[in-house]
């Protein structure tokens, strides 16, 4: 009885270290949208392309805010109202790290009100 205890315990430690080791590696482009406060932001890696898209018609601006290697942020303003996007292709290095963010604000005053933040790999 022990044995065959001992036996599935080594069992199963096996199948769960065989699925670690064949899991597929971390997407690393990614997307946050934040409905609440009308702004959808996409980062993709290949190519390393941001698109900022206005997404509720409430008078605000979309914003999307990117941080790099947790040193500089960008702000990329999307001012041109609802149901619009626009596309920014930056330049990173394979593997930097990255934070992004879906905001809204207002455009004249710069003001940038709530985000919504998610990290990712250039």
């Amino acid at each position: 009885m022990i044995k065959r205890v001992l036996s599935g315990a080594v069992v199963g430690a096996l199948a769960a270290t065989s699925l670690v080791l064949t899991a597929a590696p971390a997407s690393a482009s990614g997307s946050i949208t934040s409905w609440d406060n009308g702004a959808s932001v996409t980062f993709t890696s290949y190519g390393e392309v941001l698109k900022v898209c206005d997404i509720k018609p409430d008078g605000h601006s979309a914003v999307g805010m990117l941080t790099w290697e947790a040193v500089e942020t960008y702000t990329y303003w999307n001012p041109d109202g609802n149901d619009s996007c626009r596309t920014w292709n930056l330049s990173f290095a394979e593997g930097d790290q990255i934070s992004f963010a879906a905001c809204t604000g207002e455009y004249a005053s710069g003001l940038i009100s709530s985000c919504n933040w998610r990290d990712d790999t250039a």
